[in-house]
């Protein structure tokens, strides 16, 4: 099974994760990352990392589109190539412990969907048929995952996390912090709020209560589509 990871700017953590994930007791069969940052002007990953990865056949597979795609169009253009696998999805500023990869490897046997929170994921191909891709009008990032959520809940798919590996995440604002906090991320979260409340009619809640029956209401703007 393989690791996805979208990366924007923070090309240590990157290491850093993949790093972790070589530790594993199950290691990633190969690595999907999308560069949204394209700043790295050397061979991404570092050559001790790459060098591992080479003596044990596994695959890197780097996709850099020259312009941030943003979070759920990252995600998408993995699940798109794994059609027919289960996928583990990181974020960049994530550590995993070494049972941590074989277990969800374990869990995706009998759940379609496992997480830790929206830091570190995994779906099955039924999932994904099930739910459909993440909404890529949510740009650059947040409420995608919120989104998603209530999207598994309708589709009757439970989140299950029975993983009993620690897990490292930095938190919240990871990508601000390396970056400056950009003014246009801070007003692209703040569309993207205002973009859910547009779609369900209230803000994010993990009893999925108070919700529209449909998506806007039963009646989406003109042309809307998951992807914009």
């Amino acid at each position: 099974m393989k690791l996805g990871v979208p990366t924007l700017v923070n090309y240590a953590g990157l290491d850093a994760l993949c790093f972790s994930a070589e530790q594993g007791t199950l290691k990633p069969t190969g690595y999907m990352i999308v560069d949204n940052g394209g700043t790295y002007d050397g061979a991404l990953l570092h050559p001790p990392l790459r060098e591992l990865l080479a003596s044990r056949g596994a695959t890197v597979e780097l996709y850099r589109p020259g312009r941030n795609l943003g979070v759920a169009a990252s995600w998408n253009w993995m699940l798109e190539r794994t059609p027919d696998e289960p996928i583990v999805i990181a974020n960049d500023d994530v550590l995993l412990g070494k049972q941590t990869f074989a277990e969800m490897v374990s869990d995706l046997a009998s759940h379609p969907f496992v997480c830790s929170g929206w830091a570190l994921f995994a779906q099955t191909p039924e999932c994904t048929r099930r739910v459909g891709y993440y909404d890529e009008n949510f740009f650059p990032a947040y409420y995608e995952d919120s989104d998603y959520a209530v999207r598994l809940a309708r589709a009757g798919i439970e989140r299950v996390w029975s993983v009993t590996e620690p897990v490292q995440h930095a938190g919240c604002w990871t990508t601000a912090t390396a970056l400056g906090d950009p003014e246009w991320l801070r007003d692209g979260i703040e569309s993207c709020r205002k973009y859910f409340v547009q779609k369900w009619g209230a803000m994010p809640s993990d009893t999925f209560g108070g919700y529209y029956a449909e998506p806007f209401n039963g009646s989406p703007p003109p042309g809307w589509s998951l992807r914009p």
